[in-house]
């Protein structure tokens, strides 16, 4: 079995305070082991990370307020920083809860305990235990940790531990540990032999003295666990402990008391140097009152809080069915037998004071004062602010509780002013000379402020080496700064108003980045105005100007061009097809464009005056098929308006072929420049191919009559009369009596001659 102790300085946790625990432990989600599980792995990351404040949740809320630097010590004792965790939280049974517990009704309480090893990067090995109520709802302050420690293994594979006070002589449990006023431990115990044994530690708990009983103090036959605690404050001039215990009668666990112990320093070494005088004995109740297992505190009132068993029994079952936990608050006064009254120094400044202290009523009391170093003290005043003394060592009666304040000050000291004062003569030769107001305003108002402060500083009697020293400094630092002048702003102005409000997108993106930053440097100094510094000026004026020589034009875009230029070769390919004058001024612009594509870098200007004539000469193109369209047009209705009476029939009959030819022509859409040229000249021949007709003789009225003898006009095809129609009687009287009116039948005959031609038109079109 290895061998294990806890050193003292977990002792003292479990005296420490904390206000909660650092996971749920009424998370109904998880099981009591889960819980525990959760709170080893907390520990570990807590030691792990020296998070003294996620260790300290750990605990559970009952535990009062101890040595707040307890947790802490617990990194001093592990040598080293944690390298291994040889726990595997996952897998091992590093943890067992649940056992223990108690149950009252529908209340319960379940214990916990859980062992983790790790290991320094020093190489050395320790086990980390912990213990306390996993789930407490009988007492749910105490739920959460209640004691953790800590062993240290030997490089021979052994564990570290220490001995406890030997009981050779006196039998020890359920033992109590208080701090003496220079730091060494006592332990008070419950021993046989109806006494009370103590030991002492004079290395923090590594080693103890032997037991042994404490002279003049009793307990009943069998024992019972005692209380002591460290009173915070003195008690008739000396540190003093108080105990509660009972003294017993016979074996019963009876005759409850409160005792109080006054240390005197003895002037010796080691267990001699206390002398504890248990001078005060207080009866609790009366000796045949049970009294048992008790715990002692220090209200914030500095009254002593006292719980105990009010019961004198062995049966678990009979104890805990009756009420028999009592609390009383106890008075000095009470524990003393006497009226006392307490007496608190306090501090005002840089010093402390001699501890509160509790005495009888009108006994002579004595407090102190100690100034630190370069402070003195000057007076003790009472509650009301009244002085009650100049001496440091105050010596009065107490007659009633009171607390007085001690006042220091600083040490009065011959300050030297001279470094001041020629600062001072210095400031003032300076605002004299004619270069002052070319200061910047914002300059001259601060130095003229710190010209002031100075000369109040050397003014005032009681100032400080610290206030002429500060006024010394300020004078002289902004003293650095006259030289920060006044800059022309009319240059910078000028050119920043010219280029702020300009179009940069011409420029290249370095350019224009360079300008746009030298233009918001100039905005800078402009808007200080009058405190703008020369310097400061000369450098943004000269930036901008820079930035403004180092502007670069954007490379011209030929995209556009080369496009319309392509666009443009489409119609070069047929260049005939269209009008001289418009093909001509077309070619020209197209070669203009080309000798522009072929620059390196040609301007934007030069791009766009190319683009628009190239494209106004595309738009200006005239079809030639156009113009012979518009000629043939006029001419198909001059025509139609000729009087053609007086023209041979076969000259008449080719007009009238040619003029059916040139109107389809004009409906043609798809008819060519040529064609429509070759139409119009066949139109033209055919109206000067017009002859004129000799005089014709009498017609015979038996003779045929000539169909076209009487037509005079241009026959139409689209007013033809349908062959369908039927003729009117003073038609056929016509025909009957030989008029010159035109036989239907002739203009039938005429009608198909004319689709004739206009077939053969056709024809030949396709062909063409």
């Amino acid at each position: 079995m290895k061998k294990v102790i806890t050193l003292f300085l977990i002792c003292i946790l479990i005296i420490f305070n904390t206000v909660s625990c650092g996971f749920d432990l009424n998370n109904k989600s998880e099981t009591i082991l889960e819980k525990t599980e959760k709170m080893a792995e907390n520990v570990y990351d807590a030691i792990k990370n020296h998070d003294s404040e996620q260790l300290k949740e750990q605990f559970c809320e009952r535990l009062q307020p101890g040595k707040e630097t307890a947790v802490d010590k617990i990194y001093e004792y592990i040598d080293g920083e944690i390298e291994t965790l040889e726990t595997d939280f996952e897998t091992e049974h590093f943890a067992r809860a649940g056992g223990g517990g108690k149950i009252r009704g529908d209340k319960l309480s379940k214990t916990f305990v859980f062992e983790i090893i790790i290991t320094t990067d020093k190489g050395i090995r320790y086990e980390i235990g912990g213990k306390g109520d996993i789930i407490n709802t009988i007492e749910p302050k105490d739920q959460g940790l209640q004691v953790l420690r800590v062993y240290k293994q030997n490089e021979d594979g052994t564990w570290n531990y220490s001995k406890g006070p030997s009981a050779k002589k006196a039998a020890m449990s359920e033992s109590q540990i208080v701090e003496m006023p220079d730091g060494t431990l006592r332990v008070y115990a419950r021993s046989t032999g109806s006494k009370i044994a103590e030991a002492m530690s004079f290395d923090g708990g590594q080693t103890w003295t032997e037991a042994a009983h404490v002279p003049g103090m009793t307990q009943p036959g069998w024992g019972s666990q005692l209380s002591v605690i460290r009173y915070g404050g003195l008690i008739e001039g000396k540190p003093a402990l108080i105990m509660s215990s009972p003294a017993g009668v016979g074996n019963y666990r009876r005759d409850g008391r409160v005792k109080i112990g006054l240390i005197t320093d003895t002037g010796k070494e080691g267990s001699e140097k206390y002398k504890i005088d248990w001078t005060y004995d207080y009866s609790v109740d009366s000796k045949n009152a049970g009294f048992a297992y008790s715990c002692l505190s220090e209200l914030p009132n500095h009254q002593i809080g006292l719980m105990y068993e009010k019961y004198d029994s062995y049966n678990p079952a009979e104890l805990h069915s009756q009420d028999i936990m009592k609390y009383e608050e106890l008075s000095l006064s009470e524990l003393i037998g006497k009226e006392v009254v307490e007496i608190i120094p306090q501090t005002e400044g840089n010093g402390t004071v001699s501890q509160r202290n509790t005495v009888k009523k009108g006994s002579t009391i004595t407090i102190e004062a100690y100034p630190e170093e370069g402070y003195q003290f000057v007076r003790w005043e009472d509650e009301k602010g009244k002085q009650v003394s100049e001496q440091a060592k105050y010596t009065f009666e107490a007659k009633e509780s009171a607390a007085f304040t001690a006042v220091f000050e600083k040490d009065k000291e011959e300050v030297d002013k001279s470094h001041l004062k020629e600062a001072i003569r210095h400031a003032e030769e300076q605002m004299q000379d004619e270069k002052y107001q070319d200061v910047i305003p914002v300059v001259r108002e601060e130095y003229e402020e710190a010209y002031k402060n100075a000369k109040a500083i050397d003014e005032k009697p009681d100032a400080t080496s610290e206030e002429v020293e500060a006024a010394y400094k300020t004078l002289i630092e902004v003293g650095k700064k006259l030289t920060l002048y006044k800059g022309d702003l009319t240059e910078l102005q000028a050119a920043y108003d010219l280029y702020a409000g300009k179009d940069l997108s011409i420029y290249t993106q370095d350019s224009k980045t360079a300008l746009e930053e030298a233009l918001k440097e100039a905005e800078k100094v402009l808007e200080l105005g009058e405190n703008a510094v020369k310097e400061d000026v000369d450098k943004a004026l000269e930036k901008l100007n820079t930035a403004i020589e180092g502007l670069k034009l954007l490379p011209a875009d030929k995209s556009d061009l080369q496009a319309m230029v392509e666009k443009a070769a489409v119609c070069e390919a047929k260049i005939d097809e269209y009008t001289p004058e418009t093909a001509e001024k077309f070619k020209t612009m197209l070669e203009e464009a080309r000798k522009v594509l072929a620059l390196e870098s040609p301007s934007k200007e030069m791009i766009d005056s190319a683009y628009g004539a190239l494209q106004q000469a595309i738009s200006g193109l005239v079809l030639r098929v156009d113009i012979h369209k518009d000629e043939l047009k006029s001419l198909i209705e001059e025509t139609e308006k000729k009087d053609l009476s007086g023209y041979t029939k076969e000259s008449v009959e080719e007009l009238k072929k040619m003029l059916l030819e040139a109107k389809a022509v004009l409906e043609d859409p798809s008819v060519g420049w040529e064609e429509a040229e070759q139409t119009l000249e066949n139109l033209q021949k055919a109206i000067e191919g017009l002859k004129k007709a000799e005089t014709e003789s009498p017609i015979d009225p038996e003779s045929p009559t000539n169909p076209d003898s009487g037509n005079t006009d241009i026959v139409n095809p689209d007013s033809s009369p349908s062959p369908s129609a039927t003729p009117s009687a003073s038609d056929e009287k016509a025909v009957k009596t030989g008029d010159k009116e035109t036989p239907i039948g002739w203009v039938t005959f005429g009608f198909a001659a004319m689709l004739a031609a206009a077939a053969g038109f056709l024809g030949r079109k396709k062909k063409h």
